[in-house]
């Protein structure tokens, strides 16, 4: 790939993520979507101007940092790597020890399941046909809960130890460029409240987000083969990990597409990475991803009906598409779907029930494209999405304990620390 191909390749792909930006900017600060944590003794107009100029000198002073940062050639990179995953502990452990936060909603599910798995037992089995991927999180912490006890705090150790582990892999994942930059990533997500409060409900986002940087450096060590063995290798160890993610979060496959794209489209063969390969082995190692993927999604499809003894849905995605295409709710969860997922999966089962959704889904979808509504529709359904960062803070708050007595409270009215985190989360789009 030529240089200059490579440059209109970069320029193709940063212009939408610049449109991106700015339209989460213009959300959170133009449509009014933010207006519920601003503060109250000033003006809308002012506020809005206080929590501009705080995004922009935080900016500022971060990027400064991240061209201060010098790490000595000779730094031992596991050393560095030990460190932040010891630090981010640090940081969540106090606010484990120090606060009463219970599972609930989806939070309690994963928790229910996991302890019954621990004990042997199936937790929702109909659920989980319908949605496999449910009992992937649960899985895993089944095990940590056999072994060290079925307390929530056992569970909430396990979350800030997959979450600790992200810091680290984040600081591997970009020292494969440049250990500066690896370390400056590493600090940004260290010290995200996103992060931290996530860290403590009981959720699969930790877990999740460990596995997916561990699928990137497998497939960044299938970039920096120079041998045709150990790139198939680690082809073949990208798809198992992908295989696993999706096992967790029903997005793996994602991964897997971006993965070829990035190598076979845009990567350019350059600073340190492997030498351009032939289109022969280029072939082979995507042929090789895409096949440990599917087969490795088919040991786990057949673990997980083993386990709850039925088939699981081969259409997945129908309970999804119904409930994102509701108007009304702008794509967002709401009660009335919820009261028809119930009903629907009492009557038909779970595979009859998500062709009932993708069908009234489906019907949805071609009723908004008829009267002309799905781009006011999809505008606001990603200004909800991605608006602000200070949703984790709220789950925290509405899963605390209701006689709790705790050194630390999560006030739900408590505007300063949502600020800092949409503030925070603001910043990383600027940087």
């Amino acid at each position: 790939m030529s240089e200059k191909r490579s440059d209109k390749l970069t320029l193709f792909i940063c212009i939408p993520a610049l449109l991106v930006c700015v339209f989460i900017l213009y959300s959170a600060f133009l449509s009014g979507i933010i207006d519920p944590v601003l503060p109250d003794r000033f003006s809308r107009a002012f506020s809005l101007f206080l929590i501009a100029v705080s995004v922009v000198l935080a900016t500022g002073v971060f990027f400064i940092a991240g061209h201060k940062i010098n790490l000595p050639e000779r730094t031992s990179q596991p050393l560095v790597a030990v460190l932040l995953f010891c630090t981010a502990l640090l940081i969540s452990l106090p606010l484990v020890l120090l606060t009463d936060v219970r599972p609930k909603s989806d939070f309690f599910t994963y928790y229910t399941m996991a302890a019954s798995l621990a004990n042997g037992q199936v937790y929702l089995p109909d659920y989980v046909a319908m949605f496999p991927h449910t009992i992937g999180f649960p899985a895993v912490l089944s095990i940590v809960l056999r072994v060290f006890g079925e307390s929530v705090r056992v569970a909430q150790y396990a979350g800030i130890f997959f979450s600790a582990a992200s810091v680290a892999l984040v600081y591997l994942v970009g020292s494969v460029r440049n250990k500066k930059i690896g370390l400056f990533a590493s600090a940004l997500w260290l010290l995200s409240p996103s992060r931290i409060f996530y860290a403590l409900l009981v959720c699969s986002e930790n877990l999740f987000n460990a596995l997916a940087l561990v699928c990137v450096l497998l497939f960044l060590s299938v970039l920096r083969s120079e041998a045709s063995g150990k790139c198939l290798l680690f082809s073949a160890l990208t798809g198992i990990g992908t295989a696993l993610l999706s096992a967790i979060r029903p997005n793996g496959l994602i991964y897997v597409v971006s993965f070829i794209v990035l190598d076979v489209i845009f990567m350019a063969r350059n600073g340190g990475m492997r030498r351009r390969k032939t289109a022969l082995i280029k072939a082979a190692w995507c042929g090789v991803l895409i096949f440990s993927y599917f087969a490795a999604s088919l040991v786990v499809t057949a673990a997980v009906e083993a386990e709850i003894g039925q088939p699981v849905a081969v259409v997945r995605f129908g309970w999804n598409l119904y409930v994102g295409m509701n108007f009304a709710s702008d794509g967002a969860w709401n009660p009335q779907d919820a009261e028809q997922f119930g009903l629907t999966l009492s009557q038909y089962g779970p595979q009859d029930a998500q062709l009932v959704f993708s069908n009234l889904g489906i019907q949805r979808l071609r009723a908004q494209l008829h009267e002309g509504t799905l781009p006011l529709f999809l505008i606001n359904k990603a200004s909800g999405m991605w608006f602000a960062d200070h949703e984790a803070y709220m789950y925290l708050c509405y899963a605390q304990a209701p006689d709790i007595q705790s050194p630390i409270v999560f006030g739900l009215n408590n505007k300063p620390v949502k600020l800092v985190c949409d503030v925070y989360y603001d910043m990383l789009l600027l940087l």
